[in-house]
């Protein structure tokens, strides 16, 4: 089982929740296999922002085996709530390489990470958008189920093994 990493720190006043999110993916030329990795994790920072994953994400591989992504057969997103309490600004952190990765497995990569949002209680629902782009919640008391997805291009083909990849979801 993997444990998330946990962030909690102040950047210039700002208070900054931060939980990771580990995605995983085996390839195999001939061979699907996959599995799943579940994990909580719950981060208070004066019980203003909350991050509470939901579902750990899951990478599917593409037919040509060079693109690994959440929104492929096999795949699946990572889902979190955020709760609030102040209209905190959220994002999601993409990964700049693999945690884990076979051999030459991180070689010309490149990620994309997106994410939207659903209003549970008073939150913010909005359409799918680059991880970078900030979202500011409501003000007051609210809840927003965050949906993210991942994409991991590469040129050639991914060696066949096993890939874990890590967001970071941020309330800042």
């Amino acid at each position: 089982m993997v444990a998330p990493s946990r962030t909690v720190a102040s950047r210039k006043g700002r208070t900054i929740a931060a939980l990771s999110i580990c995605a995983l993916a085996w390839s195999e030329p001939a061979l699907a296999v996959q599995d799943s990795v579940n994990f909580l994790g719950n981060i208070t920072e004066n019980n203003a922002c909350v991050i509470t994953l939901i579902q750990s994400g899951q990478l599917g591989v593409s037919a040509d085996s060079k693109q690994l992504s959440s929104k492929l057969a096999g795949g699946r997103p990572g889902i979190a709530e955020i709760a609030s309490l102040r209209n905190y600004w959220i994002s999601v952190d993409g990964p700049s390489f693999f945690l884990t990765a076979p051999g030459n497995g991180n070689s010309g990569v490149s990620f994309a990470t997106t994410y939207s949002g659903t209003s549970i209680f008073r939150g913010r629902s909005f359409a799918e958008q680059p991880g970078n782009n900030a979202v500011r919640l409501r003000g007051g008391p609210s809840v927003t189920r965050v949906t993210i997805n991942l994409v991991a291009n590469r040129p050639d083909n991914f060696p066949g093994g096993e890939y874990t990849a890590l967001t970071t979801v941020r309330c800042e």
